[in-house]
């Protein structure tokens, strides 16, 4: 369950950015173009906060 949840949350950080991806796997998403330092500092936050709700719940 903890991994299709984390799936889904990898997912919708990826279309929040318009990041085109081939798949989501534990621990890893192939994403078809190189990411922007920009692009991944949004995505790492996005993911931390999902990350701290879970956690803390």
């Amino acid at each position: 369950m903890l991994y299709i949840f984390c799936q889904k949350v990898v997912r919708s950080e990826l279309d929040k950015l318009g990041l085109h991806y081939c798949f989501v796997n534990i621990g890893k998403a192939e994403i078809v173009k190189n990411l922007l330092p920009e692009q991944l500092e949004q995505f790492d936050k996005g993911f931390t906060f999902y990350l701290n709700v879970m956690l803390y719940s």
